[in-house]
């Protein structure tokens, strides 16, 4: 009755479907009394219903991605500030540089260690990343800055470092790359430990040992010269005394 009152001759309702699900329905009412609703009609409406349905689901896949994109997105900063955190705070060096070697930066800490402005320090190593190393040890520096980027393992080693004012500071370094999602390095990170306390301390324990040593020895040879002597005047005792 409403569709006679509305003058509707024809009715038509269609799913739109995205994969195996209906996103929406379609209504197509005909006016036109004179030109009914033909099965190509139908077929141009199942069609027009197919791309309501893509769509939709292009639509709603959008939106995902972009939630998605922007969680991630918040993710990152997150770490990002969290790592800058420690970068600023830690009680070692850090250095950061790219595989090629031309851009560097270092923590407060690191530049602290040696002396200079950050501003200082890239222009000093600026043809060289190990420019503050001593110079018998910058070939060997080099070479296991090179196996980072190998993807090869490198161990815990110590270097010698020259800082602003001619200072030498004994250092522990730990080399380590930093990978993107697709696992290529861009970068490598260098956490440098100041172990110049440690040095004088383990050279102190070492000179007290060889005190200890040269100590112990005395006392032995001390020992072994009164036993010596003791056996003589025992011995000259025990001879009668002739005249």
């Amino acid at each position: 009755p409403d569709d006679e009152m509305y003058g509707v001759t024809q009715h038509v309702s269609l799913a739109a479907w995205a994969g195996d699900k209906p996103v929406a329905l379609l209504t197509v009412d005909n006016l036109i009394s004179q030109k009914p609703i033909t099965p190509i009609d139908q077929e141009a409406l199942r069609l027009f219903a197919g791309y309501v349905g893509l769509a939709i689901e292009n639509a709603r896949m959008h939106n995902e991605l972009e939630r998605r994109v922007e969680e991630r997105t918040a993710e990152v900063r997150r770490s990002e500030a969290t790592y800058r955190a420690l970068f600023e705070n830690s009680n070692d060096g850090i250095f950061l540089l790219t595989p090629d070697g031309e851009d560097l930066t270092a923590n407060q800490q690191a530049l602290k260690m040696l002396g200079y402005t950050l501003e200082e320090y890239q222009a000093l190593t600026r043809h060289s990343v190990n420019a503050v190393a001593v110079p018998e040890q910058r070939a060997d520096a080099d070479e296991r800055f090179a196996a980072v980027l190998r993807g090869e393992y490198v161990p815990l080693y110590e270097r010698t470092f020259i800082g602003k004012n001619g200072k030498k500071v004994d250092v522990e370094i730990n080399l380590s790359p930093i990978r993107d999602a697709l696992g290529n390095i861009i970068m490598v990170q260098s956490v440098v430990r100041d172990i110049t306390d440690r040095k004088k301390a383990d050279e102190a324990l070492r000179r007290s040992r060889d005190e200890l040593s040269l100590a112990n020895l005395a006392i032995e040879k001390a020992s072994r010269l009164k036993d010596e002597f003791m056996a003589s005047m025992r011995h000259e005792l025990r001879t009668p005394l002739t005249g």
